[in-house]
């Protein structure tokens, strides 16, 4: 058996029982010790017993004694553990936070900006009339977009990580897994940013015309056009800096949205549903905070990835990487096509069948070349660390579980990234080609 974790390395989930805090050398001669033990596990320690009944000295054998107690005393603090949280409800209530945090963030940008220009028209020696502020707040989206955005994004980001200390205490850094990457995922991640952001905006195209199809027109609807974010920051990629535009749309999202979704929400669905109803239950609130249904739908197989790319690394980094790409592209190119006419809608781009296919097929050789390459704790006698449920979280050091990459070849590593990095330098050639007015879009 392994070493295990107890249930004091995991402060904010508690066993739904505690072990026994009876003298554990005196417990070790019962039979009550073996409950809940597997048949390999009392065969084992029947073997002992019998091993010890034929050798001589006390001390010996308290000392035999005190080394199984402890073993038992593991097993059975694990088989009282609990899998950590949040379930169901507490994490649709993060999603719902969420939702509920970025009009906060609105709230505080609009009072803050309306505060402002207040100010500034008492410091003239004026005082605005009625009419007056009400044209401030009518107009307010439209001249103040980037500054209530970068408010918002502020409120939204710090909101997260103050939340995600409170919820996951004093080892928020290993349960996230706070850790340096391993280089072949750091590159394969970044020559798949661009392919899988290729797959999305055409699912993308494919989502947004059914539902201009079919569902745009019924009654109600059209409240769900006030909420696409593709369309409402349109407008900042003329008037926005280049590096402003990058942390507000790329950064702050990586960052706080990673964190509650894949850190907290993730761990504690994927620990309690299992792998495969875990990601898809986190990905679906994942996409379900971005509103518009066409939107929804076409983050899904992005979502689904990037909770991949998670589990396989085991650091909250490297979903926070692909994030940021992913935004990080979507910014260059709002700024593309906002000051080079030749290049508009190159944002959703028309793209043949087989563009899609080619992007769909590298993102999925990608997808099974990093689970292949997967990370694992492994103890000093060589077994697999599993604290008893799925996981990405580090073991404490107690433990002695060290760091390994499952067996995946180096030549199919080193062959995937650079199949996928040749597919996005293709890309980012015919991008500066378009912007250089070499070719055309």
């Amino acid at each position: 058996m392994p070493d295990q974790t107890t249930p004091e390395d995991h402060p904010n989930d508690r066993p739904a029982q505690a072990a026994e805090d009876s003298p554990w050398i005196e417990a070790a001669s019962n039979a009550d010790v073996e409950d809940g033990l597997d048949a390999a596990d009392r065969a084992e320690v029947a073997a002992f017993r019998e091993n010890l009944a034929t050798a001589g000295g006390r001390s010996a054998e308290q000392d035999e004694l005190a080394k199984l107690a402890e073993r038992l005393k593991a097993q059975r603090s694990q088989l009282a553990a609990r899998p950590p949280g949040p379930g169901i409800p507490e994490a649709v209530g993060w999603m719902l936070g969420v939702l509920v945090v970025h009009v906060i963030g609105m709230v505080v940008a609009v009072f803050g900006l309306l505060t402002f220009q207040v100010a500034e028209i008492t410091s003239r020696g004026g005082t605005p009339s009625i009419a007056e502020f009400q044209a401030m707040i009518m107009t307010l989206p439209e001249t103040f977009a980037l500054e209530l955005m970068t408010i918002e994004m502020l409120v939204f980001l710090v909101a997260a990580v103050v939340a995600t200390r409170l919820r996951l205490g004093p080892r928020t850094s290993h349960l996230l897994g706070i850790r340096s990457l391993e280089m072949s995922h750091v590159l394969m991640i970044a020559a798949v940013s661009i392919p899988i952001s290729l797959m999305c905006g055409g699912f993308h195209q494919f989502t947004l015309s059914v539902w201009n199809e079919f569902f745009a027109h019924l009654p109600g609807m059209s409240f769900f056009d006030h909420l696409n974010v593709n369309e409402s920051i349109k407008p900042l990629g003329r008037t926005a800096p280049l590096g402003l535009l990058f942390l507000v749309v790329a950064v702050a999202p990586a960052i706080g949205e990673e964190v509650i979704f894949r850190g907290i929400i993730g761990r504690g669905l994927v620990a309690r549903h299992g792998i495969l109803a875990g990601v898809i239950m986190t990905s679906v609130l994942f996409a379900a905070v971005h509103i518009h249904p066409a939107h929804v739908v076409a983050l899904l197989p992005l979502a689904f990835f990037i909770h991949l790319v998670y589990l396989v690394t085991r650091s909250i980094l490297a979903p926070m990487l692909l994030h940021l790409l992913n935004n990080s592209l979507a910014v260059v190119l709002l700024k593309a096509t906002a000051t080079v006419p030749a290049l508009e809608g190159a944002s959703e781009p028309e793209m043949p069948w087989y563009v899609l296919l080619i992007s769909a097929s590298i993102v999925g050789l990608v997808a099974w070349t990093l689970w292949k390459s997967r990370v694992v704790y492994r103890t000093e006698d060589g077994e697999l660390w599993n604290p008893g449920y799925p996981t990405v979280e580090m073991p404490s050091e107690s433990v002695g579980a060290s760091l390994a990459m499952t067996g995946c070849p180096v030549g199919l590593r080193r062959g995937v990234i650079g199949l996928a990095g040749t597919y996005s330098l293709v890309f980012v050639v015919s991008l500066v080609l378009m912007l250089t007015g070499h070719i055309s879009a």
